[in-house]
């Protein structure tokens, strides 16, 4: 596989965050040792991911996702 291309299955994915979330991501990325910005969003999407297909929304999340479950 040429150098600086994704393995099949992988995309590159990242937006426009306020300071609150910056520092946020800066946390979780500290906290698991990641070494960059990207890796350390993509794996706090794959965990919220993971907590969204298996978890249940509590009464206040209803309100935040527009009441859909």
């Amino acid at each position: 596989m040429p150098k600086g291309q994704l393995r099949p299955g992988l995309r590159k994915v990242w937006g426009v965050v306020s300071d609150e979330d910056y520092a946020e991501i800066v946390r979780f990325q500290a906290e698991r040792g990641l070494p960059n910005l990207c890796q350390t969003v993509g794996a706090a999407v794959g965990e919220w991911a993971r907590t969204r297909r298996g978890g249940v929304l509590n009464p206040s999340e209803e309100h935040e996702a527009g009441g859909i479950v």
